[in-house]
């Protein structure tokens, strides 16, 4: 057994080949106690912050606790065995268990053998203690946990008593009992160890002397007689004289309550909550099974609770303590305890009437028995905290609440439950009304997985439904939940037990300013949304808005699904929608979330590529809440989270006649969107933009849309349409006298028209655009020209016209910091490079150019380059650079559903793998 490391029996502090040494700063310390008493398991960076602040968090919890982290990683570097490490969502320390005085503790606790093998362990655990647990850490969790952990300790104290007493050493135990009985005067089982050691001993009065004074305490102070029990330990010294250690007649056998709903009959899918409930079979105490109605808590807690019950033997007690239902009264503690006490064998008349001391008896009788408690649907933390059992009990709570300070203060396991997967919901379909049924119409039950969105209620009123005609098509009660404006009636057809009727159930315990909130998430554009967005939403201050959307996460009726973005379950925003709010309200929230974005985007755009002409709409003015990004890295993470969002912000804001945002939007996201390689999302943009600047009467701005829109489609493979769009900008950009946009055109048609693969037209087109722009004085896009000049001419063999066309670029690129063309053009000398045989030459350029692509962000174009620099690579016989940058590009294309650019890349592959063989 190898000597501890990590000490939390006493002062926490860590042992290095010198010995203990205490960590010097109190939340670094605090962090290593949180890391240790979960060793080797990831502990959530929230959880950590929970851990040391409690409800007291700093204004960035994170990056404290990241500086911490930090500290700690110092102050460990000297510590043999210990590696702290990231991972997903949190931290872990790696550690041998037996390094850590509490888990050597515990496994010595639970080592089984005869009794003086036992003794033996027990005594060995005991000296690891040297003083109160967690000394120097003080948190509401570090307090929880400290509580927790005295009660092992004071248990495993008795037990050794116990296993003393069992060896004949009574005169040994009666001073070290006598004093633990003047601390713990109501404790009924270091009573019945003091009268066993008394006995024991041949001191009979004292034992019936002190049976008498815990006799009228007990009544005095709880008002209640001692346990059937100790009972029967005073009448056999009365009977007797004694009480044998061996051969003794039996005590009165405890009630072993049995109080379990039946198991669900039909279950699919949470093996990860399942195994995470597991922990408490070796780590007994409470877990918080949270989630939004409908979502299958009671059935997960049944679950677990029925797979588990032999290990249980002190009992299975169970309370639907209805805190979220129709009858909206929760049931009180005081009388869940009274129905815990009866079945625990102590009568109704018998029970204290006061709350304190009903917990009290429920603890003591429960303590050490290893019971299972599941409190089924309650209301908050206030509730459970009374009907928590005894030490080496569980107890599963279910609740719609996620109970953050019965987490924090009580060290509760949180598990909180999501819709079921696809698979998963398929499959409870196939449990319940057949697999054969469910096989012979699978795209009917892709759309009924769809329409229930994976909300167990959901899935099991259509199986009900299904079930209830079995000869009914799956088809048609899939068309029956085809309208979303009538999907949570169809799925309502129970008044008890809808959906609707159980997602109420929560909305209707919210004040205004929450429910306001609630109803206008279910309009909010896009499939998630950020604070601030929210705070836009509801007018309301940014740390207003984050306070109404943690409390509605804590009711499960939004999930915080990323940091800092919040989400609504599909049939959740059904409900939030269909909420009583004028339309009108709706409608202002909505266009306060589109100039948000719309103001957002224009600042990324100007961060990301702030070469392009002025907008002919002006600058976008702010909203009351703004979010600018403040470098490049800023610009593209935001565009990143937000663009599922922004595309559906576009089309509410063309749906609510929003033009000028319509048409701003398209022209900003454009870059961003360019840049990612999401050619599609550029197209339907102005797809909207093009009806927007007819709305606006502006030939101006569809001169614009239609150029922009025409460029995408031939992106996009559809020439002829691309073709069409940016001919008819061309006509509109003459016939307003607009030479920018008609250079700007011109250059369009260059590059549509190379695509056809006429070279020589293309050429023409972009002579022309370099023309044009040589007389706008706008240095950038004429070198932008001249770079296609320079490009075409060396596809047509002209080297010496393209070396000095895309040298030229080159430098006023680099003059002007646009490092995207500066990319561009340096891969088309690499291409001169590569045909006129300076191989040498070629690679390096095509390096820049990949480099320069990766640096800014621009994947889509870095895609292109990457491929033409493999082509180079297998030239030059370098096979294994080419093949990591032949999968360079592939992932690139892959990222961007290029799908055939993806199948091409595979080929090229295939074809390296079967050269170099």
């Amino acid at each position: 057994m190898g000597a501890v490391r990590f000490q939390l029996l006493g002062e926490v502090r860590t042992s290095t080949e010198d010995g203990f040494a205490p960590i010097r700063h109190a939340r670094v310390r605090c962090v290593l106690a949180a890391l240790l008493v979960d060793a080797n398991r990831v502990v959530d960076v929230d959880v950590l912050a929970d851990r040391v602040w409690g409800e007291r968090l700093p204004q960035r919890p994170r990056e404290g606790v990241y500086s911490y982290v930090s500290r700690l990683r110092r102050a460990l570097a000297d510590v043999p065995g210990a590696v702290l490490g990231k991972r997903s969502g949190g931290y872990v320390l790696d550690v041998d268990p037996q390094a850590v005085d509490l888990h050597r503790f515990r496994e010595l606790v639970a080592c089984g053998g005869d009794d003086r093998d036992r003794a033996a362990s027990l005594g060995s655990a005991l000296d690891l203690v040297v003083g109160t647990p967690l000394t120097g850490v003080d948190s509401p969790w570090a307090t929880s946990v400290r509580e927790e952990v005295e009660r092992e300790v004071f248990a495993a104290r008795l037990d050794a008593h116990e296993v003393a007493l069992r060896l004949g050493r009574h005169v040994q135990a009666v001073t070290p009992l006598t004093a633990l009985a003047a601390h713990h005067p109501l404790d009924e089982r270091v009573a019945r160890l003091v009268l066993l050691a008394l006995t024991g001993s041949g001191l009979h009065a004292e034992a019936l002397a002190h049976y008498e004074a815990l006799r009228r305490r007990l009544a005095d102070e709880l008002g209640v007689d001692p346990s059937p029990e100790l009972r029967e330990v005073h009448r056999r010294v009365l009977t007797h004289g004694r009480v044998p250690t061996d051969d003794r007649e039996p005590a009165a056998p405890h009630p072993v309550p049995r109080q379990l709903p039946a198991a669900p009959r039909w279950f699919t899918g949470r093996p990860d909550e399942l195994a995470a409930l597991d922990d408490l079979l070796s780590h007994p105490g409470p877990a918080v099974v949270s989630g939004s109605g409908g979502i299958g808590k009671s059935t997960l807690a049944l679950r677990w609770a029925h797979r588990h019950a032999d290990r249980f033997p002190g009992g299975l007690l169970f309370a639907n303590l209805r805190g979220f239902d129709p009858s909206g009264s929760p049931v009180p503690a005081s009388s869940a305890l009274l129905g815990f006490l009866d079945a625990l064998g102590v009568g109704r008349d018998a029970a204290p009437a006061d709350l304190d001391a009903r917990t009290a008896l429920f603890r003591s009788l429960t303590a050490d028995r290893r019971v299972l408690v599941v409190l089924d649907n309650a209301a908050d933390t206030a509730q459970v905290t009374p009907l928590l059992p005894g030490s080496g009990c569980v107890t599963l709570v279910t609740s719609r609440h996620r109970l953050p300070a019965l987490v924090t203060a009580h060290g509760a396991l949180p598990v909180r439950l999501d819709v079921l997967p696809a698979a998963d919901a398929r499959a409870l379909l196939a449990e319940r009304i057949g697999a054969a049924r469910v096989a012979a119409e699978p795209a009917a039950v892709d759309d009924l997985v769809g329409h229930c969105a994976g909300l167990p209620l959901a899935l099991s009123v259509v199986a009900g439904r299904a079930q209830a005609h079995p000869t009914f098509p799956l088809a048609a009660f899939a068309a029956q939940l085809g309208d979303v404006t009538t999907r949570l009636s169809e799925l309502d057809d129970d008044p008890a037990a809808g959906v609707r009727t159980v997602l109420s159930w929560s909305t209707e315990a919210l004040d205004d300013e929450h429910a306001r909130m609630f109803a206008l998430l279910g309009t909010t554009p896009g499939p998630d949304c950020t604070a601030v967005s929210a705070a836009c939403l509801a007018d309301l201050p940014p740390a207003r808005a984050t306070a109404v959307l943690r409390a509605l996460e804590r009711m499960s009726l939004v999930q915080e699904h990323r940091a800092g973005r919040y989400r609504m379950y599909d049939l959740v925003r059904l409900h939030a929608a269909e909420q009583d709010i004028p339309q009108q309200d709706r409608d202002a929230a909505v266009r306060r979330v589109v100039d948000l974005h719309t103001h957002t985007a224009a600042s990324a755009t100007a961060v990301v590529w702030p070469f392009r002409r002025a907008s002919p709409l002006g600058p976008v003015p702010p909203g009351r809440h703004t979010h600018v990004p403040e470098d490049l890295d800023a610009a593209l993470a935001w565009f990143t989270d937000e663009r599922a969002v922004l595309a559906a912000t576009v089309r509410a804001a063309s749906e609510l006649g929003l033009h000028h945002q319509v048409w701003q939007l398209a022209r900003h996201l454009t870059p961003l969107y360019d840049r990612a390689g999401f050619l599609q999302d550029v197209a339907d943009a102005w797809q909207l933009a093009v009806p927007a600047s007819r709305a606006l009467g502006r030939d101006d701005l569809l001169a614009d849309a239609l150029l922009a829109l025409g460029y995408a489609n031939g992106q996009l493979g559809q020439l002829d349409d691309g073709l069409e769009h940016v001919n008819r900008a061309l006509a509109l950009a003459r016939q307003t006298g607009d030479q920018m946009v008609e250079a700007i055109a011109e250059n369009s048609l260059s590059i549509l028209v190379e695509w056809t693969g006429d070279l020589a037209g293309a050429m023409r087109h972009a002579q022309r655009s370099h023309e044009l722009l040589r007389r706008q004085g706008n240095d950038v896009f004429e070198a932008q020209s001249l770079g296609q000049v320079g490009w075409l001419a060396a596809r047509l063999g002209d080297h010496e016209t393209a070396l000095d066309a895309c040298r030229t670029a080159v430098e006023v690129f680099r003059a002007q910091g646009d490092r995207d063309s500066q990319a561009i053009a340096t891969s088309a000398l690499g291409y001169v490079a590569r045909a006129t045989g300076r191989l040498d030459d070629a690679r390096a350029l095509y390096q820049e150019a990949c480099d320069l692509l990766r640096e800014v962000g621009n994947v889509r174009r870095e895609a292109k380059a990457v491929e033409m620099f493999a082509e180079l690579l297998v030239e030059i016989g370098d096979h294994a650079a080419a093949r990591a940058t032949w999968e360079r590009a592939h992932s690139l294309f892959r990222a961007q559903h290029r799908v055939a650019d993806v199948e091409r890349v595979e080929a090229h592959l295939e074809a390296l793998d079967i050269d170099h063989h």
